[in-house]
């Protein structure tokens, strides 16, 4: 039987084992956050489950930001502004109708 691989890496903890090739489940962390971030973590049933979906819809952006600029995009915050904006303005009832009948006949 082979001995646990204690090599540290990244995302693994001192004194972390990794047994074979098996990816790492889980990693506690401690961080230091704002009073504003911690009153809302405290509210939420599940503090992990909060703070993974918030980390990856980060790590997303980023990705979508890369992919954009790879495409000769520049992402700007005044950009990214502008989208919120037009994104905020609610689709004009006919549109939306209009929309609806044409991926009706699509289908």
């Amino acid at each position: 039987m082979a001995a646990a691989d204690k090599t540290l890496r990244p995302g693994n903890t001192v004194g972390a084992t990794r047994i074979g090739r098996l990816a790492d489940v889980t990693v506690k962390r401690s961080v230091s956050l704002p009073d504003d971030v911690a009153e809302w973590l405290d509210q939420q049933p599940n503090v992990s489950a909060a703070i993974t979906a918030a980390v990856r819809a980060q790590m997303g952006r980023t990705h979508l930001d890369e992919v954009l600029r790879r495409a000769g995009i520049e992402v700007t915050e005044a950009g990214r502004a502008r989208w919120r904006e037009r994104l905020a303005t609610p689709i004009p009832a006919d549109a939306l109708a209009e929309g609806r009948r044409m991926l009706g006949r699509a289908g």
